[in-house]
């Protein structure tokens, strides 16, 4: 995806309030899937967290990280991973980099479901952020949308699901050690 920033003195002096409507019939349901995709991700990450605390039952560590955020989520679920590796002296390959992605994921579809969609501009940026720093002072960030690229961040999603059973037949193997 591209990046632009853009200075201003006023909140709404770089915003246009004209979402395209063909750019809006063909992004919807991409931003549905994203949406929908990424759910079943944090669900899965719910599911492996609770499986590795408890294989008896999940409902209390359910009651812990039910009003988690994502990324929190993610942190417990390493350091978790983490303490065990380090308690056993092996590591399981593809835990980082899991790691990683997740949080990635995170970023992405946190962009996309915050974008302010009615502020998209004819080549598809779309406001996503107000950000101060001492240099600028206020900037606004927008990035640029496309069907394509809403779609790669989908497949990237998904991927990261795929990622968190390979990382579970990996696990699995490393426990029977």
């Amino acid at each position: 995806m591209k990046r632009k920033t853009k200075l201003g003195q006023y909140l709404n002096e770089n915003k246009w309030g004209n979402i395209p409507e063909d750019f809006l019939e063909e992004t919807a349901p991409l931003i549905w899937y994203i949406v929908q995709d990424f759910n079943l991700l944090d669900e899965r990450l719910n599911e492996i967290i609770c499986e590795f605390i408890s294989s008896r039952s999940h409902h209390i560590w359910a009651a812990v990280i039910y009003k988690m955020h994502f990324t929190a989520k993610v942190d417990l679920f390493y350091r978790l991973r983490r303490e065990m590796e380090l308690g056993i002296g092996w590591e399981i390959p593809i835990l980082k980099s899991l790691v990683e992605d997740m949080k990635k994921c995170a970023i992405l579809r946190n962009a996309v479901i915050h974008a302010e969609w009615e502020n998209t501009d004819e080549e598809n940026f779309t406001f996503i952020n107000l950000n101060f720093n001492s240099e600028n002072w206020m900037h606004q960030q927008y990035e640029q949308f496309t069907p394509e690229t809403l779609e790669k961040i989908d497949d990237f999603i998904n991927e990261t699901l795929e990622k968190s059973y390979t990382f579970e037949e990996q696990e699995t193997e490393f426990l029977r050690r």
